[in-house]
């Protein structure tokens, strides 16, 4: 099965994050730029699982999340799966990295402000 996990079970009822990745993707920026969120979320311990957009077991929730995004073909998109099963979109890369680039912001900016979104918050309820 192409749909990988880094946590002991998928029976969880945590949430967990949702890359909708593609392995045969042609476009170089877009090969790096899954490699990156891949890491990233495995650096910051975030519970995760990768879907092929192109493996053909997948293709009921490729559509059900390309449906939730509006953003048919564009890959990597993240999500949030709940322990109900529902999804939340999150983004694509550009908004991925902004909220990476989010945590960094000092801790008055962030309280000063509180619309703003990080990854911390976003992913809250995914980090092990």
């Amino acid at each position: 099965s192409k749909r990988r996990t880094n946590s002991p079970t998928m029976a969880e009822t945590r949430s967990t994050a949702v890359v909708l990745m593609s392995s045969s993707v042609s476009n170089e920026v877009d090969k790096v730029r899954q490699r990156k969120l891949v890491a990233a979320l495995t650096s910051k311990k975030t519970r995760f699982v990768e879907i092929d957009g192109m493996d053909a077991e997948q293709k009921e929730v490729r559509g059900q999340l390309f449906d939730l995004s509006g953003l048919r073909g564009k890959y990597p998109q993240v999500f949030i799966q709940d322990g109900n099963g529902a999804y939340a979109f999150v983004g694509d890369w550009d908004e991925f990295e902004n909220l990476l680039d989010s945590d960094g912001l000092e801790p008055e900016v962030l309280a000063a402000n509180p619309t703003i979104k990080t990854f911390t918050t976003v992913f809250a309820a995914c980090i092990a």
